[in-house]
């Protein structure tokens, strides 16, 4: 299966349905980066590496203050109807 396919499984748990591989979102919709890899690794590669590829950083303040809407969802994701490309950024790895 090819990365592509695995970064919109992972958009899918985590956006809609992260009962499917066995985790819950916390308060703030964030789930526990070890459970995520463990639970889409059941049924899609994926590895810390392959997480971090796949991975955009959302400049969320910025899209606010330039009048872009967020909404919660009732399982607590923060969602918006699109987030341009000028609001994304790659992020560091976070381990090496």
């Amino acid at each position: 299966m090819g990365i592509q396919k695995t970064s919109k499984f992972i958009s899918l748990i985590l956006r809609h349905k992260p009962e499917v591989i066995g985790i819950a979102l916390d308060e703030h919709g964030w789930a526990d980066v070890q459970e995520l890899i463990e639970g889409v690794s059941r049924t899609h590669p994926l590895s810390m590496g392959i997480l971090e590829e796949v991975v955009y950083e959302v400049m969320a303040k910025q899209m606010e203050e330039n009048g872009h809407i967020f909404y919660r969802s009732v399982n607590g994701v923060w969602l918006t109807k699109a987030a341009p490309a000028e609001y994304l950024r790659k992020i560091s790895p976070i381990f090496s």
